[in-house]
């Protein structure tokens, strides 16, 4: 990763797209531009500006309207003369356009070569850099959430600051055994050194307790429905879905495996969030074997769930197999009154009374 090189990369996910990214970076910036370029750019841009040019490939070749946007160094993310293309994202046109950035004297980046150079250039910390890495990887909502504080530099911040604290008393530790002779060097005891570090013990601690894996949060929060057989699982599984994907009878156990969708939803703030929708088959005693399969595959959903949503059609009917809440081990559990379109139908305590006939408390 030689710094003194002029580095060209498609900064946007691979696939067609409306808009694509280009990226380029180093001394030779500008002047790959010009080449590049049907106007000429100005010796020296502002520190940025975006604005519509062409692109020419070749001296007679055609020319391509595109979005430019130039940042000059040491302003930029990169700490160099850095500069964006954005132009119609097809993956052929902008393989074309990098091969001839690369021809004007460019030279292809390696993976995490911009933020490498933002690094060296003091613009990011390497926890910072982490949380880009960390945003490209994201696969699910809860890790972009993770992935923008790091790159925030929360994390940074936290342990310079707790550095910081340490310092300080290793200061006054050392100043307790180089100058126990003059009197006016501010020195600690046993027992203030110990009272301090066993604070900053306590803050490490409590970051790691309210800390969670990477891998923990690939994995999208679990809502299961689960009731009785015959409560109306698999239609509001559908309901909820907008579209047919489990099979609806008025016989019981008709669901047997359990079905997983992934299903968007508005958190209380106005931001989509993504969970995973499980439906399971209805507790109950079993009798065959492919029966005895489906209750231990509903229970042991219903032991990692995150919310199960406990259906009850108002019948009077309970699980056979009993309460789905010793099921559940502690697990956060809604109570929902389905088919409440049915006369006669009355919540009894249930949070939520829902009809996956008539759309009723489906929001």
């Amino acid at each position: 990763m030689n710094s003194s090189d002029t580095i060209v990369a498609v900064s946007s996910p691979p696939g067609r797209s409306p808009r694509g990214l280009i990226r380029v970076s180093g001394p030779a910036c500008l002047a790959i531009l010009g080449r590049l370029q049907a106007v000429t750019l100005p010796e020296r841009p502002a520190a940025w500006r975006l604005g519509a040019t062409r692109i020419r490939f070749g001296r007679q070749g055609p020319t391509l309207p595109v979005l430019l946007a130039v940042f000059a160094g040491p302003d930029s993310y990169t700490g160099q003369d850095m500069a964006e293309i954005q132009c119609p994202g097809h993956p052929a046109l902008l393989e074309r356009i990098v091969g001839h950035m690369l021809a004007c004297g460019g030279r292809a980046a390696e993976p995490g070569e911009f933020t490498f150079r933002a690094v060296m250039a003091g613009k990011l910390d390497l926890t910072r850099a982490e949380g880009v890495a960390a945003m490209i990887a994201a696969r699910s909502q809860c890790q972009l959430h993770a992935a923008q504080l790091l790159r925030e530099g929360r994390l940074g911040r936290f342990g310079r600051r707790l550095v910081a604290a340490l310092g300080d008393q290793l200061a006054l530790v050392e100043a307790g055994i180089d100058f126990t002779d003059q009197e006016d060097v501010l020195t600690i005891g046993p027992e203030d050194l110990a009272a301090a570090l066993e604070a900053i013990r306590g803050e490490l601690h409590d970051l790691v307790a309210a800390s969670r894996s990477w891998s923990s949060l690939e994995a999208l929060p679990q809502v299961v429905l689960a009731g009785p057989p015959g409560c109306g699982k698999s239609s509001l599984f559908n309901a909820l879905l907008g579209r047919r994907r489990a099979l609806v009878s008025p016989d019981a156990g008709t669901t047997r495996d359990v079905l997983a969708e992934p299903v968007t939803c508005t958190s209380g703030h106005g931001h989509p969030v993504e969970v995973m929708l499980l439906d399971v088959a209805g507790l109950d005693h079993p009798v065959a074997a492919l029966d005895r399969r489906s209750q231990a595959a509903a229970r042991k959903v219903l032991r990692t769930a995150d919310l199960v949503l406990c259906l009850d059609d108002g019948q009077g009917r309970q699980p056979a197999a009993g309460p789905v809440h010793q099921f559940t081990d502690g697990r956060a559990v809604l109570s929902v009154r389905s088919k409440a379109d049915l006369a006669g139908s009355r919540s009894d305590g249930a949070q939520v009374a829902v009809s996956a006939r008539t759309g009723a408390g489906l929001d």
